[in-house]
């Protein structure tokens, strides 16, 4: 029987060096964005998360559908500065994570 050693240490050491730092990055960017989104908008974190479901999907734009539906209270300079926000939260992350 073969050992398994050195696959195991390679991918104990992927986890480390790569997807721990990029988790922690995530996690970074999204306190970021909920905690910006909090003060311009004042709403529950559950709909904060809703947001940024909508952001991410759409690549940082908020889709029509989300505009005029789920978030229709919202006005146009408020949408701008969140979908700011969004980009401006994960810019870095984005780059890091394609190149």
């Amino acid at each position: 029987m073969k050992s398994n050693k050195g696959r195991e240490y390679t991918c104990v050491r992927e986890t480390i060096e790569h997807d721990l730092p990029d988790e922690v990055a995530y996690l970074q960017a999204y306190d970021r964005f909920s905690q910006g989104a909090q003060t311009i908008l004042d709403m529950p974190n559950q709909k904060i998360d809703l947001l940024h479901h909508f952001l991410r999907q759409g690549k940082g734009r908020l889709s029509k559908h989300a505009r005029t539906k789920e978030f229709a209270a919202l006005t146009d300079a408020e949408i701008a500065q969140i979908e700011g926000l969004y980009s401006d939260s994960f810019v870095k992350l984005d780059h890091a994570q394609t190149a």
